[in-house]
């Protein structure tokens, strides 16, 4: 047989199973009432986020070598995104805004279990937020764990918040975190009412990351459902960058904090995620309060499903986009 008829043949056979998958992906989506892309981005954040549910001695050296290292802003997320950095230590990413007077500040910390530094993804949804909002984007990269910890995560963006009011109006900020950085925005917020600094006129949670002790009963029967996180390993991340604080320390676990004197928090999630029912958890005890919190709840959505590239996403950074607009 000729080698070009192997070649087609292979082709042929691939194909067949890219359609197979294609037409099983329809179905899915049409029973989740989800877009065929949305299933899409969450396969691929399926393969290239989820990490091995226990760390072995290699795995934990290597995240060890690799929190301690400062972090690269990579040359194309420049060119893309239009983000540099700020200081000349080179913690804080600024982007500018499009206009030489921006009437809005994103105060951007970004996810990824305390120990990972930003994605590609994260960048665009931030950078598309802030170019409909006409906002200025300032998103300190904290110190990761497990080399790092907590305290000193939280007194970096802490003394970057400080610095920020010092130059900035405070109702023009918007605090804004997806996942673990939706956590560490609510610790920076316990903290700024504690130091008495001025507070940010809005907070946007974006799947945020409550209770790092994952102690939620009703959390095994959305782990069926989440191809993304597994509890786990964010146990054992959760664990490790609380450090010498407690995990339901509210700095550490939003979820046990006082929420009085916050400014309005608007929670942006989807329902196929672990972290969901700490989210609803919140929102209920909000509500008792009468604390301003508002749940915005996307139906069969994965966790940090905002920051992919689906149409559901860009329903979600439109209306976060309106939020920071009308500050």
């Amino acid at each position: 047989m000729k080698k070009s008829s192997l070649l087609w043949r292979s082709l042929g056979g691939v194909g067949g199973l890219l359609g197979v998958s294609l037409g099983l992906g329809k179905v899915y989506a049409s029973r989740k009432n989800r877009t065929l892309r949305s299933v899409g981005a969450e396969k691929f954040a399926e393969i290239f986020q989820k990490g091995p549910d226990v760390f072995d001695a290699d795995e934990m050296a290597k995240q060890y070598r690799h929190s301690a290292k400062p972090y690269d802003l990579p040359k194309h997320f420049t060119r893309a995104a239009g983000f540099q950095w700020m200081d000349k230590q080179r913690q804080i990413i600024e982007r500018p805004s499009k206009s030489e007077f921006p009437n809005h500040t994103i105060f951007y910390l970004h996810g990824g279990a305390y120990w990972a530094d930003p994605d590609y993804v994260q960048f665009k949804a931030v950078a598309y937020i802030a170019d409909r909002a006409d906002a200025r984007v300032v998103m300190p990269i904290y110190p990761k764990a497990p080399t790092h910890h907590a305290k000193q995560a939280l007194k970096m963006v802490v003394d970057s918040y400080a610095n920020l009011v010092k130059t900035a109006e405070p109702e023009t900020i918007t605090i804004l975190g997806d996942s673990s950085g939706a956590g560490l925005a609510l610790a920076l917020a316990f903290k700024i009412r504690e130091l008495g600094l001025p507070m940010p006129s809005h907070i946007v949670l974006m799947s945020p990351w409550l209770d790092v002790s994952l102690t939620n009963p009703e959390i095994p029967v959305y782990q069926e459902h989440d191809t993304i996180l597994d509890a786990n390993r964010l146990r054992t991340q959760g664990q490790l960058y609380a450090g010498d604080a407690a995990v339901t320390d509210p700095l550490v676990s939003p979820l046990y904090g006082d929420l009085s004197d916050l400014p309005p928090i608007d929670i942006f999630t989807g329902t196929a995620d672990i972290l969901y029912p700490d989210t609803e958890k919140f929102v209920e005890q909000a509500k008792k309060k009468v604390e301003p919190v508002y749940l915005h709840k996307f139906e069969n959505q994965p966790h940090d499903f905002a920051v992919m590239p689906m149409p559901e996403a860009a329903q979600a950074l439109d209306e976060i986009s309106n939020i920071v607009e009308s500050n």
